[in-house]
């Protein structure tokens, strides 16, 4: 199974990954969604070499484990309505190539260091337990789009130096606690097209 590029495993009743060393170094795609019994990601994930994509929506996980840091091609990692991840490694900043991350519908509270996810376009946090504005992203100069939209914890405002995010086109912030006006530096966001603060 070395030339494997693709594994889709959604909807079965596998618990587990076991990945052998050298099987898999091909690999660019893992999809497991809706697999219910499937509660941690295997401690093998290392041995997966050339994954670009990981796919674990609505899956059992309550834990990522360090390892995940050790895909350092891995470009997007879903996790929607995964409802017993409260938590994210702080490897996860170790991901440098990622530019998808999917939150979705997951009681995370917060984000652990992102500072040096430079190639990352798209944070989707939608319905999260998160409280604050993450500080780090505004690092994120390649950043298009944000959507905490129904993030009903996140309070405050938005961060003043927002205007930061040269790359940002879509701010979705409807159905939260975000209040205050508008900072003066979000009309430096030329690219700009939509923002979203219904029900604030």
């Amino acid at each position: 199974m070395r030339g494997l590029k693709e594994l889709l495993v959604d909807r079965t009743s596998i618990s587990r990954f076991h990945f052998q060393k050298d099987s898999m170094t091909m690999l660019k795609t893992l999809s497991a969604c809706e697999c219910k019994n499937l509660t941690e990601l295997s401690d093998q994930l290392p041995y997966l070499k050339s994954l670009k994509y990981l796919a674990l929506d609505g899956t059992g996980i309550v834990t990522l484990g360090e390892s995940i840091g050790s895909l350092e091609k891995l470009k997007t990692l879903s996790l929607k309505e995964c409802k017993g991840l409260s938590n994210l490694p702080d490897d996860i900043g170790k991901l440098r190539s990622l530019q998808f991350l999917d939150l979705t519908d997951t009681p995370i509270r917060e984000l652990p260091s992102v500072k040096n996810l430079k190639d990352m376009k798209v944070l989707k946090m939608r319905g999260t337990s998160i409280r604050e504005f993450p500080g780090d992203i505004l690092n994120l100069k390649k950043l298009e789009e944000i959507d905490f939209t129904s993030c009903r914890s996140l309070a405050g405002k938005i961060p003043d130096d927002i205007g930061r995010l040269s790359s940002l086109a879509i701010l979705k912030l409807s159905n939260t606690r975000i209040s205050g006006q508008l900072p003066p530096s979000i009309s430096r966001l030329s690219r700009l097209r939509e923002i979203h603060i219904s029900g604030c």
